[in-house]
């Protein structure tokens, strides 16, 4: 399927010509892990990532790490790769890759808020073309979308929890079950989540949650309850009857109004100061940001993929 000249998506976001994958750790190929989301770790894998980074994810006997450092440069044929600090969390990444005629900057969950806790300040490089992924998601910060949507399906979720002392919430990515797990939070409810979220925020930094010890459908003190979509069949459920909360685009009783979309001011704020002139998107992008890059006068380009680009539960 191709995506440029040179950038393709052949398992996982591929330059062609070259070992490089970003993001998608495939055996027999280099890949450039930008945050600790990135699934597939624990196989026989090369990668390059940042030394702290493998301080967060740990490592293992499979993994062929290849630390590079914030500000060096390593080569791969005749393209050279760079580090920049994301502002997501530490140790996480931009991806600036220079093959000579093009400078492609790869961005996957930023942070570009500049009052972050994190130590390192996004520096934006200039590239000539910028790839993004769920560019919008920050955990340090309240997301917005986030928030409104915990407002408006709250009625719902009290009415659940006093009728079957439970609101069993699905979301799809990791990313958008931490956002809805902070923003659940914060409307003075509890939260409780399965394990695989947990571990997930609990990597991220993201303290004050507990797991779900008992099955959704036995629960004594009244709790929500953040379980992965993607286990929405497992038996452990089958003991709840009560409505299931769903995002956009899945099959629920609830439609939670929140989805992991590319934020138009951080979009437009990434493309000013990289001085792209191309923008090419990998997941969804709402019409507002559209409307704003078409009113920038760039060329962009939205590619949907989802059993490539998409991070599962």
């Amino acid at each position: 399927m191709p995506v440029n000249p040179e950038l393709v998506i052949t398992k996982g976001l591929h330059l062609a010509g070259t070992q490089l994958n970003l993001d998608e750790p495939v055996h027999g190929r280099i890949s450039v892990v930008t945050n600790v989301c990135v699934q597939g770790l624990r196989k026989k894998v090369k990668v390059i990532i940042t030394p702290q980074l493998i301080d967060i994810i740990g490592r293992s006997k499979y993994l062929q790490a290849m630390p590079l450092r914030f500000g060096k440069t390593t080569g791969m044929g005749k393209i050279n790769i760079n580090l920049y600090p994301s502002g997501f969390s530490k140790g996480s990444s931009m991806v600036l890759i220079d093959t000579g005629d093009v400078r492609y900057l790869y961005a996957s969950l930023l942070g570009l808020d500049q009052r972050r806790s994190t130590a390192e300040g996004p520096r934006i490089p200039k590239a000539d073309i910028l790839v993004l992924r769920h560019a919008n998601i920050d955990f340090h910060s309240k997301n917005l979308s986030a928030v409104r949507a915990a407002n408006e399906v709250m009625p719902a979720i009290e009415q659940s929890l006093s009728a079957y002392k439970c609101a069993l919430v699905l979301p799809s990515l990791v990313p958008d079950a931490v956002e809805l797990a902070l923003a659940l939070k914060a409307k003075g409810v509890r939260v409780l989540l399965h394990k695989s979220i947990l571990h997930f925020s609990q990597r991220l930094g993201v303290p004050g949650f507990q797991a779900v010890k008992q099955p959704p459908g036995k629960r004594i003190k009244p709790a929500v309850v953040l379980w992965p979509y993607s286990l929405s069949g497992s038996q452990l459920l089958r003991e709840y009857n009560g409505p299931r909360f769903c995002q956009p685009g899945n099959n629920g009783d609830v439609e939670i109004p929140f989805s992991g979309m590319i934020d138009p001011w951080r979009l437009m704020k990434l493309v000013r100061m990289s001085h792209a002139k191309q923008v090419l998107v990998f997941g969804n992008i709402s019409k507002k940001a559209q409307t704003m890059l078409n009113r920038a006068g760039l060329s962009f380009s939205i590619f949907y993929n989802p059993d490539q680009l998409t991070m599962p539960l």
